[in-house]
């Protein structure tokens, strides 16, 4: 080959090179910054460069470990170039890491036919310097949209993502094909002080696994932050979901070594039937049934109604309201009767809140969810105990037994640190002697509250006060969670009682009954039946050694007057 002819075919490669490099970027440069663009674009980038090189085929691997943005990490391996005249297994590897501490490996294979030369090695490098330097920007850009998209800490999709694929279904009339939730994780706040230090973010991360493990094409769980998770599920899967979340076995490492857990949810649901006009239309319902599910204590799933729209904004009006009543003193003391079972004499009374609101009694069912809801409810449980108080020093001053007087405290109480200290500056106010009072205190489902009701119930007991536990029976795990409360009165809820001589009866009703009335009298705590409405259940609860009873046998819930005429008047 004569010289001229040689330089003319090295210019001509030159420029076919030149020519490859400035494809490859003006094509890269253009690319939207992610990586199924990276990948579907490379083709078409590489196509003069990789004929230019002798190059047949180009893959990449990508492996990209754990980390905050990605908990699931990423593998991936595509071909980002293949030649239609086919490619030789001669091949040509670099390895590079990446910015996630992961790596990336770019193998370069031979044209079919060809060997690569080591001039082509180093023009190679080049060529991967290049891939190297667009992946990377790919792979940013693919994690900043999915920090946009998606919830950090557990890697599912954020409140956003959600709505926006709300709304692709919504767009394809599909929507109403589905169930939409609103879920709140129990105990949360317990489980984050008995792991170990940083063990709450993967407990989320395994929860959220877990029911992204539960979902089929086309439903989708979202993070909204903190113990709160939204989702779409397809109606006729709804009823398994529900069962599904109400208890989700999670495994992790404690200061006691490694633990399984189980993390129950309370929902609140929305049957999607009409399309969606804005996104409100999903998140009010789901909100609304979430946060009247929150409110019920043992319900754990609510269903949005129309209904109960109507109540929530009746709720809300009631809160709204409030001060301005209780300062017009619309909210006064009854009292129901405590009764010995043995004689039938009086021993004390439970002090219940009733609202007199423009002449008319208003329901508590109304007004005492309404203030449950927010909190507002432990004013109302104190001015009870004012109003309690001023009745209990008037009657001592005349000097009238009062017996002992039983006021219910809200489980919103138990988050006041100072609340044995506020109940003792009031005693001390009116001049009370903590021997004629009684808190209620309602048995709760979750773990923490018990801790507290149990830390308060021990501090109460060292002042004089006694505390009872109120609709007892109707929580999860009573009888195992008793034993660690120093409480004086056990009151059996109404639901135990009701069925005792009524033609439905189930005999195991009375056995359970009389089973609990004996453990709790052998811990030394007295036992009132609530809800006693014939003499046969009177007698039971008496033939079963039941120290008390209230309800409508005895009398119905009075005010101040009746109930001293009653009990005052011989």
């Amino acid at each position: 080959m004569d010289d001229k002819k040689f330089i003319a075919e090295l210019e001509e490669q030159q420029n076919r090179e030149k020519e490859g490099y400035k494809e490859l970027l003006e094509v890269f440069i253009n690319t939207p910054m992610d990586l199924e663009s990276y990948f579907a674009t490379s083709q078409k980038a590489l196509l003069g460069l990789a004929d230019a090189l002798m190059v047949g085929k180009v893959k990449v691997n990508l492996d990209i470990p754990s980390n905050p943005i990605l908990p699931a990490g990423y593998k991936d391996e595509r071909v980002l170039f293949q030649s239609e005249a086919g490619f030789s297994q001669d091949s040509y590897s670099e390895t590079y890491s990446t910015t996630e501490q992961g790596t990336a490996t770019y193998t370069f294979y031979s044209k079919k036919g060809t060997i690569f030369t080591e001039d082509n090695k180093k023009e190679l490098h080049h060529m991967t310097l290049l891939l190297y330097g667009f992946g990377g920007r790919a792979r940013m850009g693919q994690l900043l949209q999915h920090v946009i998209t998606h919830d950090i800490a557990t890697g599912i999709p954020n409140l956003s993502t959600f709505i926006r694929y709300a709304f692709e279904l919504n767009e394809k009339n599909t929507i109403t094909d589905y169930d939409a939730y609103f879920l709140n994780t129990k105990n949360f706040k317990y489980i984050n002080r008995i792991v170990k230090y940083q063990q709450g973010d993967v407990v989320m991360m395994r929860y959220a696994s877990k029911i992204r493990d539960f979902l089929i094409e086309g439903e989708m769980v979202a993070r909204l932050g903190g113990d709160n998770y939204v989702a779409l599920i397809r109606r006729d899967r709804s009823k398994a979901f529900q069962d599904y979340i109400s208890g989700i076995e999670i495994t992790i490492d404690t200061e006691r070594g490694m633990k399984t857990i189980v993390i129950g949810a309370v929902a609140g649901v929305y049957e999607i039937r009409e399309p969606l006009a804005t996104s409100a239309d999903i998140m009010m319902p789901i909100s609304m049934a979430l946060q009247t599910a929150k409110s019920i204590l043992h319900q754990d799933v609510v269903y949005y109604t129309k209904d109960l729209s109507q109540r929530i904004l009746e709720g809300q009006k009631v809160v709204i309201d409030f001060d301005e009543c209780l300062e017009k003193g619309e909210y006064v003391v009854y009292l129901q009767p405590k009764v010995r079972i043995v004689d039938e004499t009086i021993c004390g009374a439970e002090a219940l809140a009733r609202w007199i609101h423009e002449g008319q009694m208003i329901s508590p069912a109304t007004f005492i969810p309404a203030l449950e809801k927010d909190g507002t409810i432990c004013k109302l449980d104190f001015e009870i105990l004012r109003q309690v108080c001023v009745l209990i020093k008037r009657w001592v001053s005349e000097g009238k037994d009062p017996g002992k007087i039983s006021v219910n405290f809200s489980r919103w109480n138990l988050r006041n640190i100072n609340l044995v200290e506020d109940v003792m500056k009031m005693l001390n106010e009116y001049d009370v002697d903590p021997k004629y009072i009684e808190l209620e205190l309602t048995e709760t489902m979750e773990l923490e509250e018990y801790a507290m009701m149990a830390n308060f119930a021990e501090r109460f007991k060292k002042m004089g006060i006694a505390t009872s536990i109120d609709d007892f029976g109707t929580g999860h795990s009573s009888l195992s969670l008793l034993k660690n409360l120093e409480v004086e009165v056990l009151k059996i809820d109404r639901e135990f009682i009701k069925e005792i001589g009524n033609y439905n009866e189930n005999k195991k009703d009375r056995v359970i009954l009389s089973s609990v009335i004996s453990m709790a009298k052998a811990m030394d705590m007295q036992v009132l039946a609530e809800g006693v409405e014939t003499m046969e259940q009177k007698q039971f609860l008496k033939d079963v050694d039941c120290d008390m009873f209230q309800g409508f046998l005895f009398s119905k819930p009075l005010p101040v007057d009746e109930f001293e005429k009653l009990v005052y008047t011989k």
